[in-house]
């Protein structure tokens, strides 16, 4: 079974899904500074237009590169949502002089031992929120200070 503090677990989650962003808009910035998205912007659609409605009208070559049908907006992640089943409970560490939420994932070693309730916890980030975490635990919110971390590090 695995033991994990709350906090911890927002963090990395949120590390991971602004890093996955960044990823993302760096990936498209250094496709687009290649000048194309990928090796098949040689590859035009040709087609031949008639130049009046006649049967027998003559048609003009028109060439266009695939690449103008591309979309030019930035790709990014909108939302990123993980829920799970785990024991909740506070654990006081040495040295700390407040007790840490933790969660325990997994089947205990002990089931029949264990008489703590699993609970349902969704933690969800979105864009839209500046990647603030918005948590539920068994479907009610969990109310926290807004969390505000030096992205700089």
């Amino acid at each position: 079974m695995t033991t994990c503090a709350l906090d911890a677990l927002i963090f990395a989650l949120q590390d991971a899904v602004i890093g996955a962003n960044d990823s993302i808009r760096r990936r498209r910035e250094a496709q687009l500074a290649r000048g194309g998205m990928d090796d098949s912007d040689h590859v035009a659609l040709r087609v031949q237009i008639p130049q009046s409605p006649a049967q027998d009208a003559p048609c003009t070559p028109v060439t266009i590169a695939l690449s103008e049908f591309r979309d030019r907006r930035t790709p990014h992640i909108a939302m990123m949502s993980v829920e799970f089943d785990c024991r909740v409970h506070f654990l006081r560490q040495r040295g700390q002089p407040t007790p840490v939420l933790t969660m325990s994932l997994g089947k205990p070693r002990f089931a029949w031992l264990s008489r703590k309730l699993l609970h349902h916890v969704r933690i969800s980030y979105a864009s839209t929120n500046a990647w603030q975490p918005q948590i539920d635990i068994d479907g009610r919110p969990l109310i926290l200070p807004a969390l505000v971390r030096d992205m700089e590090q």
